[in-house]
């Protein structure tokens, strides 16, 4: 059902034959970060989100590749969810909104990343948010 996933096997051809063929195609990334940033609060969500984006994009080509990295929507997620969460406790002056996501970021990030990446991630992550 899923192939080149892990574990999965093909299906056999009779089984196959009474299924139908399915195209997807790739959610737009900015799209479900702006939201996800409405949704904890932030004002400026279309521009962080374009940042978020391209951030975990640069982190998904240039980190090493390894199996624990996820650079998917549950890790998106995750650093929204964390943002919102410092937001909330009043950690950061309402117009402290791109670094409240920041630290939600590196916390987020840096705790899955091996040491070879931070640094790697630090210089070219830092390059991709200040635009």
């Amino acid at each position: 059902m899923n192939p080149g996933s892990a574990g999965r096997t093909e299906l056999p051809d009779s089984l196959k034959a009474s299924f139908r063929s399915v195209s997807m195609m790739v959610p737009d990334l900015d799209l479900i970060i702006e939201i996800l940033l409405l949704r904890e609060g932030f004002e400026d969500a279309k521009v962080l989100s374009r940042k978020v984006a391209a951030l975990y994009n640069l982190a998904k080509e240039q980190l090493a590749k390894k199996s624990h990295y996820d650079w998917g929507l549950r890790a998106i997620t995750s650093v929204a969810r964390s943002a919102g969460a410092l937001k909330r406790a009043d950690l950061f002056l309402p117009e402290d909104q791109q670094y409240c996501l920041l630290v939600a970021i590196l916390t987020c990030f840096v705790a899955g990343c091996a040491g070879c990446d931070i640094c790697a991630a630090s210089v070219n992550g830092a390059e991709a948010y200040d635009q």
